[in-house]
C-alpha cells in the first residue's frame, strides 16, 4: 500500500497544518469513495474464513476496515518531507488481534483469493494529482 509523501515546502510557515489538512482530505475522500459492490467479495471472504477473521462471534467487515483505516492516518515528519499512512500499530475496534494496517493492505492489495480494491492507493493518487488545488483551498479556508 502506498504512503502519501509530501516534500517540505520552505515558504509555508504552517506546513504541519497543511499536512493535517491533507490528512482530513484523505479521510473525506476515502469515506465518500467507498463502493459497496466492491466490498462484497471481501465480506464473503471474511465469512468463508471466519475461523481466521472473527473474534467473539463477530466477523470483520470490509467497510468497517476501510473506515477504521481512514480514521487512523498518522503523520510522520522527516528532515525533508512528511509522510501520511495508516498507523501500523492500531488494532481494529472490537477485534484485539487484527491490526488495521494489515487489513487495509489486504483490501487495497488483495491476495491470491480476493481481488484488490485499491481505495487507499486511489486516494493517494488523487491527493498527489490535486495537491496544488488542495493547497489553494487550504489557503482560502
Amino acid at each position: 500500500m502506498k504512503k502519501l509523501s509530501v516534500d517540505k515546502i520552505p515558504d509555508i510557515v504552517e506546513e504541519y497544518d497543511f499536512i493535517s489538512y491533507l490528512k482530513r482530505e484523505m479521510q473525506s475522500y476515502i469515506n465518500n469513495s467507498i463502493i459497496s459492490s466492491k466490498l462484497i467479495h471481501f465480506d464473503k471472504y471474511f465469512l468463508d474464513n471466519k475461523d481466521i477473521f472473527s473474534e467473539n462471534n463477530k466477523v470483520l467487515s470490509a467497510r468497517q476496515i476501510i473506515i477504521s483505516g481512514s480514521q487512523h492516518f498518522v503523520i510522520r515528519e522527516f528532515p525533508k518531507r512528511f509522510e501520511i499512512s495508516v498507523d501500523k500499530n492500531q488494532v481494529m475496534p472490537n477485534f484485539n488481534t487484527f491490526k488495521i494496517y494489515d487489513l487495509c493492505c489486504l483490501i487495497n492489495d488483495g491476495n491470491l483469493e480476493v481481488e484488490p480494491y485499491p481505495i487507499f492507493n486511489d486516494c493517494i493518487n488523487y491527493i498527489n494529482q490535486h495537491i496544488n488545488e488542495l493547497y489553494y483551498m487550504y489557503e482560502e479556508s
